[in-house]
């Protein structure tokens, strides 16, 4: 809610991504800084969901899955920078080669300013 700009970065860093066979879906949970529309604007590839009050992360993140047709679910929140655009292939990759894998993350680097 209310984090376009920070939103807009990351979601930049998603479609620099090497792995290109993405499906994104946001989901906007009422923001009021015109989030919403930058989306449509900048990222009109992007499926976009705009609730009328704010459900909670879990709930939005429900909404997601229900709409989504991928193999793979990638949840990230929207101060989630992606710094390595290899980042998505390695973990898909790794998931697609072992069938006891059933889920994988990546590790948070904390930007110091």
């Amino acid at each position: 809610m209310n984090r376009k700009e920070i939103l807009k970065a990351c979601l930049t860093s998603v479609f620099k991504q090497t792995f290109d066979a993405v499906e994104v879906i946001v989901v906007d949970n009422n923001s009021t800084d015109g989030t919403g529309e930058m989306v449509k604007q900048c990222f009109p590839d992007v499926m976009l969901l705009e609730n009328g009050r704010n459900l909670g992360p879990a709930e939005a993140r429900n909404q997601a899955i229900r709409i989504c047709r991928g193999d793979f679910l990638w949840f990230l929140d929207s101060d989630t920078i992606v710094l390595d655009a290899q980042c998505l292939s390695f973990m898909v990759s790794a998931l697609a080669e072992h069938d006891d894998i059933g889920a994988i993350g990546a590790e948070m680097i904390e930007e110091k300013t």
